[in-house]
């Protein structure tokens, strides 16, 4: 008896905007060059948005071990909202995946899945992971461009505004994590116990 090929989902290109401006005050120094199975932590997740053909990272220059666009959000520090704002200029594909620095087991499958979840959803102003326990991961998404830069402009000011009153009006397909993909690191406790 013949087996039909399984059919991959078609994954459409997308930019990737990697927050990396956090202060890390509840990890106590750069939790971005803290090192997970040999790599800094940054570097897990630049490798993650390898898919992207743009790949910007907003916050303070750092090294790296792939090659990056840095951008500032205006003013610096000025939190998760106004990075994306700020790097929405960035790159011109439809698709935009908003990933966190600090995430050491997301993947570029976890962003493809993401993006081919959209692209199969084209009522859906976004894809977003959401945990085992049922958050949404709004810095592991995929969202049309053209939906960010609407939500963008409902306010000329996103300094200190929290990424939820940014994202949580749109409509996103709601993704389930798989593994540890949706792990993030705030506090040196957080680091897998494998590094």
């Amino acid at each position: 008896m013949a087996v039909s090929p399984t059919v991959q989902p078609t994954v459409p290109p997308y930019d990737v905007l990697v927050l990396a401006g956090g202060a890390s005050r509840r990890f106590g120094a750069d939790k971005l060059v803290a090192r997970v199975e040999g790599q800094a932590l940054l570097d897990r997740v630049l490798a993650a948005a390898s898919g992207g053909q743009q790949v910007c990272a907003v916050g303070p220059r750092r090294p790296t071990v792939r090659p990056v666009t840095w951008i500032r959000e205006d003013p610096p520090g000025g939190g998760p909202a106004a990075a994306v704002v700020a790097g929405l200029g960035a790159g011109d594909t439809p698709y935009v995946a908003l990933l966190a620095a600090d995430l050491p087991y997301v993947t570029r499958e976890t962003v493809d899945r993401l993006a081919a979840a959209l692209a199969e959803s084209p009522a859906r102003d976004g894809a977003l992971l959401v945990d085992g326990d049922g958050r949404a991961q709004y810095l592991c998404s995929v969202w049309h461009r053209a939906a960010l830069d609407g939500a963008a402009a409902r306010s000329p000011d996103w300094d200190g505004v929290a990424l939820r009153r940014l994202l949580e009006p749109l409509h996103a397909r709601q993704v389930a994590a798989r593994g540890r993909e949706s792990h993030d690191v705030d506090r040196p406790e957080d680091l897998p116990s494998d590094t």
